[in-house]
C-alpha cells in the first residue's frame, strides 16, 4: 500500500490520535469534558476542535490546499487566540499532527518514495503552520482592538459622569 493509500485507511486513527495531541494542552478535566461530550451545544469548544482536526486530515487525504487546510482550523484558533494560550501553545497543534502521521504511518517508510511523499506532507503541514499563525495574529488583533474600544467606552462614561457632577455641583 503506498503512503497516500495508507493515509486514506488510517484517517480516522489519525485525526483521533491527533485530537488527543490537542487536547492535552489542556486541563485534564477539561480535556476529559471536550472529548467525551458529543453534544456541539454543551461542548461547543471540544467539537469545534475535533471537526477542525478530521477535516484538516481529511483535507491531507484529499489533497486539499494549505488556505482550505487552514480555513479549518479557523475556529479551533480562534477559541485558543481567545483563551490566551502564547503563540507557540496555540498553534504547537499543528506541528503535533507530524508526529502522529510518522507514527501511524512508520511501516511505509521502509523506501524512497514514501519518504518523499512524507516528505511533502509534512511541508504542507509547515505552510499550514504558517497560515495558521498569521490567523492567530489576526485575532489577537482583533481581540485587542476590542479591549481598547472597551476602556475607551468605559473612560468615555467616567469622564460623562465627572462633568455631569462638576457641572451640578
Amino acid at each position: 500500500m503506498t503512503l497516500h493509500g495508507r493515509l486514506a485507511h488510517r484517517k480516522t486513527v489519525i485525526a483521533e490520535q491527533w485530537l488527543d495531541r490537542v487536547l492535552q494542552s489542556y486541563p485534564s478535566r477539561s480535556a476529559l469534558f471536550f472529548k467525551g461530550q458529543g453534544d456541539r451545544f454543551a461542548n461547543p469548544v471540544g467539537q469545534t476542535i475535533a471537526t477542525g482536526t478530521r477535516a484538516v486530515v481529511e483535507g491531507l487525504v484529499e489533497g486539499a490546499e494549505v488556505p482550505t487546510l487552514a480555513e479549518q482550523l479557523h475556529g479551533t484558533i480562534e477559541i485558543r487566540a481567545v483563551q490566551e494560550f502564547s503563540p507557540g501553545a496555540a498553534l504547537g497543534f499543528i506541528h503535533e499532527l507530524k508526529d502522529v502521521l510518522r507514527q501511524e504511518l512508520a511501516a511505509e517508510l521502509n523506501d524512497e518514495r514514501a519518504r518523499t511523499d512524507l516528505r511533502e506532507l509534512e511541508q504542507r503541514i509547515d505552510r499550514l503552520m504558517l497560515a495558521a499563525f498569521d490567523f492567530y495574529v489576526a485575532c489577537r488583533q482583533r481581540l485587542s482592538e476590542v479591549r481598547v474600544n472597551e476602556i475607551k467606552r468605559s473612560v468615555a462614561v467616567l469622564l460623562r459622569r465627572a462633568n455631569v457632577g462638576d457641572e451640578g455641583g
